[in-house]
Parts: structure tokens; sequence; C-alpha cells
């Protein structure tokens, strides 16, 4: 229920808020920690503080528009990819604040980086993602032109940090593994075939089954 709260909250906090002038500035909004918040360790479980950068990304969104943008052509922002180091613990009753900013953009991919800071400056949680505007009949719209919906002129993204192009490499190569070669299993015996002998049946039962 807090997180719908929350929600509520975030929406009628941003529906008032002034459109920013910087496509590349930092968005930020302050939010309390709860007691249900909390996991068996006493500080946020992890998957709250990823929902709580949900709720940054989703403020950066309207402040600029994009989600605006997105929804009239009846898109969808959605996340791909991500990569987060959780670094300080936060407890319950803390105040913290959660900043979003782009990093770049290509054809496919927005790149954002997250960062919950607590209100003396220590850094919670840093995380890159990397998402899209997506419709099921026409798939990604080009980040291109999401850009220039905006009406921010000609904006000239920065270059990636070098961890987060390592990481955006990584995921590139990793999608090209993610179809194995075929592997020779053996198949089950017909009735007709010859009956493993005592030594194969030995030999098979000694062989570990890699998943």
């Amino acid at each position: 229920m807090s997180l719908i709260l929350r929600l509520v909250w975030l929406f009628l906090t941003q529906i008032r808020s002034r459109r920013t002038d910087d496509l590349f500035g930092v968005s930020r909004i302050h939010c309390i920690a709860l007691p249900n918040d909390l996991d068996l360790n006493f500080h946020v479980n992890n998957g709250r503080l990823m929902t709580f950068i949900d709720f940054g990304r989703l403020a950066w969104l309207h402040r600029t528009g994009a989600l605006q943008f997105a929804m009239r052509r009846k898109h969808i922002p959605i996340v791909g990819d991500v990569s987060a180091r959780f670094l300080k613990p936060l407890k319950a009753f803390e105040r913290f604040t959660i900043e979003t900013r782009l990093l770049r953009w290509n054809a496919k991919w927005g790149y954002f980086e997250h960062r919950i800071l607590k209100r003396n400056g220590q850094v919670v949680l840093v995380m890159a993602d990397r998402g899209m505007f997506w419709r099921r009949s026409s798939g990604a719209m080009p980040m291109a032109e999401v850009v220039a919906g905006l009406t921010y002129g000609n904006p000239q993204p920065p270059p990636l940090p070098e961890w987060v192009q390592i990481w955006s490499q990584s995921l590139d190569m990793a999608k090209h593994g993610f179809v194995a070669e075929p592997t020779n299993v053996p198949t089950t015996p017909h009735a007709s075939d010859e009956r493993l002998t005592l030594e194969d049946n030995q030999e098979a039962s000694l062989t570990p089954c890699v998943l």
C-alpha cells in the first residue's frame, strides 16, 4: 500500500512541477524510508531501492516531457538492462534523495544514471540502465525521434562514462551468446538397440550433469 500512496504522491507533486530546461540536468525527488521498506536486516531491501529508482525515472520522464510525448504516440517507456552497486544501508526514517540524469542515447537506447543519497551526502546506490519507448505493433521508437520531439533544440550528448561503455558492450556481447551451440545429447535407445554394458552404465552414472 505504501508504494501506491507514494506513486499517488509522486503524481500529485510532479503534475504541478515546471518542465526542466536542461535535458541533461539532474532530476531530484526526496523521500523517507518507512518501516515496511525494511528487510530482516532492518535496512531498506534491494528490491525496494530499485522501486525508488523507478519513481526517480518517472519524475525525469515527466519533467522533460518524454512521458507525455511517448503516450501521445501510444508508446510506453520500458527498461531493458540495469547494473547497480549497493554501497550503504538505508534505515527506517532516514531521508534520502533520488537523482536521475540522462547520459546519452543511440538509435535504440537511452542511457541513464541514478543515485540514491542520504542527507549527509553518502551514496546508498549507484545504478545505470538503458531503456526505450516501445509499442507492441511497431517496436521501439528511434531515440532521435524522441529527442527531436522534446523541442530542446539540437542537444549534443556527452560521451558515456567509461564504466557504462564497458557495461553496455558486455551486454551486446552477451546477447550473441544467449543462443548456445547445440550439444550432442544422447537419445533414449530404442528396444531394438543393444543394451549398455556394465562398464558403460557405471561410467554414465558417474558423469556429472551440467545445467
